[in-house]
């Protein structure tokens, strides 16, 4: 190693190894970083064999396509001529992807994101040791982007769970899935910030972001930290025109995975509450727009028609200003204060029409399904 990249490394250890006390002064450079290799080895032999390889399939149904002429369609469908006259029919046809995942019951339970197999008919799962196995969805939640799994299988290798909530800005973690289809690929970095929110992942974000690389196919893969423990699921990255990892990755705080596992074990499925309003951030023009005369909260940019906001009064242009008497900042903020509320209670919204500030107790319905996408509707 260069004389000054060594020096750098070393400057960088002294004060998380001074904690181990004297010692660490007297250790030199280069079982300082001896030891921190050592130390990011027992990561990886202790939380590698519970991370699988998912791989996910759908059939597409074909189609026919032929003549427009019926005469020519019946005369020649199902014959060894069809395909002539510009007649045919499309095969059916297969996607597959790739993805990760972690298992975190020795009895076959196994954590993924739900874009790895939202639309799947078919999911693999590969373990550590080689062996396939046939997996079946429990339940998926396409609002946090978590879903799970589960294999027939018994004594499994599980990651042990650690606290999210312990995570502090700067501490190390470790990444591994299975990138590229590179399978138990592991990685390092730092965590960069924790909160992150309002990236536009997800409808519900409450992100750890690393520098860890992160590439496609470690979706659904393990965030751990020094201990080996699971503090993340690894779900999105930033990248440069769709591709690799420029060190901004994102993963799902093991606090929220397991509080929706513990949803989808109960009856396969979360349910949160909805209201049925769109917002948009209040800024300083859209104020002088709408006449009032501050700049925090958020605007009624769209009501669903039928919705419970609609039917209690919301109008679009008014600014919410609190839910549930806490002050409303950003969008994210509102979704989960809307969320928490059980479903069918009423919510309280404190919002600014004018000049006029004017109360709401809005019934809360459960946040419906688009049909199309099988995602939930956006908004509030």
């Amino acid at each position: 190693m260069p004389r000054p990249l060594c020096l750098a490394l070393c400057a960088l250890l002294t004060v998380p190894l001074a904690s181990y006390g004297q010692q660490a002064d007297t250790m030199d450079p280069v079982a300082r970083l001896e030891a921190l290799g050592e130390a990011f080895t027992a990561i990886a032999d202790k939380a590698s064999p519970g991370v699988v390889f998912i791989r996910a399939s759908r059939t597409v149904p074909g189609g026919r396509f032929g003549p427009t002429d019926p005469f020519l369609r019946d005369f020649l469908g199902g014959t060894p001529f069809e395909g002539m006259f510009g007649g045919g029919r499309v095969p059916d046809r297969e996607e597959q992807w790739e993805g990760s995942g972690v298992i975190i019951g020795a009895d076959g339970l196994i954590v993924t994101n739900d874009h790895n197999v939202r639309v799947a008919d078919h999911i693999e799962v590969v373990l550590n040791d080689g062996s396939e196995h046939i997996a079946q969805l429990v339940g998926r939640d396409p609002t946090t982007d978590v879903a799970l799994l589960r294999v027939d299988a018994q004594d499994l290798p599980v990651v042990s769970l650690g606290d999210s909530e312990a995570l502090r800005v700067g501490e190390w973690v470790v990444a591994i899935g299975n990138p590229f289809g590179l399978v138990n690929t592991v990685t390092a970095g730092i965590v960069s910030a924790t909160g992150r929110a309002d990236v536009g992942i997800s409808m519900y974000e409450d992100f750890i972001q690393t520098d860890a690389a992160i590439n496609p196919g470690n979706s659904g893969g393990a965030l751990v930290n020094i201990r080996g423990e699971l503090v993340g699921i690894n779900t999105a990255i930033l990248s440069q025109g769709g591709g690799g990892s420029v060190g901004i990755g994102f993963a799902i705080p093991s606090r929220i995975v397991m509080d929706v596992v513990r949803e989808l074990l109960r009856s396969g499925k979360v349910s949160r509450s909805w209201i049925g309003v769109v917002p948009t951030p209040l800024t300083a023009r859209l104020a002088e727009r709408l006449g009032v005369d501050r700049t925090e909260g958020l605007v009624v940019a769209q009501l669903y028609r039928g919705a419970p906001a609609d039917e209690s009064g919301l109008q679009p242009g008014d600014v919410i200003l609190e839910i549930e008497g806490k002050a409303v900042t950003t969008a994210n903020a509102a979704r989960r204060m809307v969320f928490e509320v059980p479903v069918g209670r009423a919510i309280s919204l404190s919002v600014l029409r004018g000049r006029r500030t004017l109360e709401f107790d809005v019934p809360t319905l459960e946040q419906p399904i688009d049909r199309s996408t099988g995602l939930p509707l956006p908004g509030l």
